[in-house]
């Protein structure tokens, strides 16, 4: 049965904007300004960092509350009898939007499928009368759970009206963590500019003499892997190939990962290239995306550049077996694990004068994977419901 309340409450436990946050970011973008009648709110931690078009959007008149962690009512009244006024929580802010214009659907989006706050969230929507849905980005499956948190998530996601995964890796991860079949379960995919691929492939604007590869990541070394790939790079069969790393992106291992690259002596074999505003600013100088994550989802770094024509070297997590056909338009590294992405990487090399054609390979082979925009389609099944 669908929901007559139109109304849409977004919850958001990630830390920090991020690739995450696309989605709904853009759902709401969209939404916001096309239907008047409709109310939405939205609930996130206090981000370092707000993404312009939440900015915007909150200018004019969208509600943002700024959420600390998550805690019980136990916590609470400990805090009230130490004499410490409790920080306001998703509970609290969830009964506040809940009285101000009664959402008829919650979207929680969380970037660790494991997260402490999913079960006080949904909680908390439970005791509101406010169905949900889970947008699950990120499925780590290097999680040590105990039975008292694997039954909470049971809970929170087999009471979700859908539990929507990038992919179906993901799914399974989450389901072997819980220990329960997710029947509630759908796939979405992430959200990219869906009109470049009707136009042909980004010319290479880079060096001639010079094999330039990119590598688009949040800098962190434990879910993406530059501690992996320069450990590679810096093997002697390395050194005298002429290759150039550009890592684009920020994070808070900005620092280990040029401490890195200084111990492997590869200063001049690797840049930090910092954030990059779009896309096009990035592989008009790259002809190879390199991907060494532990984790993934579905990548928006690794549509964007398959969208724009660049070959993918990636491991072989999240969507990448979807999203990238080993040898033809691409290199799947099965594991990640030094050896493989050294020999994975050895054979990229020998090839290294088709991954432009390649590139091309996969970008037109992406239009039969994502046959329409993926905000409209989210868009239109989050209506459905």
């Amino acid at each position: 049965m669908k929901h007559s309340n139109k109304n849409l409450l977004f919850i958001s436990t990630n830390a920090q904007y991020g690739g995450s946050e696309v989605l709904w970011v853009k759902m709401i973008n969209h939404m916001y300004r096309s239907d008047i009648e409709q109310k939405f709110a939205v609930i996130i931690h206090p981000w370092p960092k707000y993404p312009s078009q939440i900015m915007e959007l909150e200018e004019d008149g969208l509600k943002i509350y700024r959420a600390k962690r998550a805690t019980s009512s136990i916590a609470n009244r400990v805090l009230v009898k130490l004499g410490v006024k409790p920080q306001q929580d998703f509970n609290f802010f969830i009964k506040k939007a809940n009285l101000s214009f009664k959402p008829g659907l919650a979207i929680v989006s969380v970037g660790d499928h494991t997260s402490d706050d999913l079960p006080i969230i949904t909680d908390a929507l439970n005791e509101s009368n406010i169905p949900y849905v889970i947008l699950v980005q990120l499925a780590n499956e290097f999680k040590d759970l105990s039975d008292v948190h694997a039954i909470h998530l049971l809970k929170s996601y087999s009471e979700a009206k859908k539990c929507f995964f990038l992919c179906l890796k993901n799914k399974r991860i989450v389901e072997n963590h819980i220990g329960g079949l997710l029947y509630n379960a759908e796939l979405f995919q992430s959200p990219f500019n869906y009109s470049v691929l009707n136009e042909p492939s980004l010319p290479y604007k880079g060096e001639s003499n010079v094999y330039n590869i990119g590598m688009v990541t949040n800098l962190n070394v434990f879910h993406k892997g530059h501690d992996l790939i320069l450990q590679v790079l810096s093997a002697k069969n390395w050194q005298n190939r002429n290759y150039r790393l550009n890592i684009y992106g920020t994070g808070n291992n900005i620092e280990l990962i040029k401490r890195l690259i200084n111990i492997y002596k590869l200063d001049n074999k690797v840049k930090l290239m910092g954030y990059a505003e779009s896309p096009v600013e990035i592989w008009e100088f790259n002809q190879a995306c390199l991907f060494v994550s532990r984790m993934e989802g579905q990548s928006l770094a690794m549509i964007d550049a398959i969208s724009l024509g660049r070959m993918i070297i990636t491991t072989n997590v999240g969507d990448a077996e979807n999203l990238v056909v080993d040898n033809e338009t691409g290199f799947i590294i099965n594991y990640p694990e030094s050896t493989l992405i050294s020999i994975v990487m050895d054979k990229a090399w020998e090839k290294r004068d088709s991954w432009l054609k390649m590139g091309a390979e996969g970008k037109a082979r992406l239009k039969t994977i994502f046959k329409e925009d993926p905000i409209h389609k989210i868009i239109n099944r989050i209506k459905d419901l």
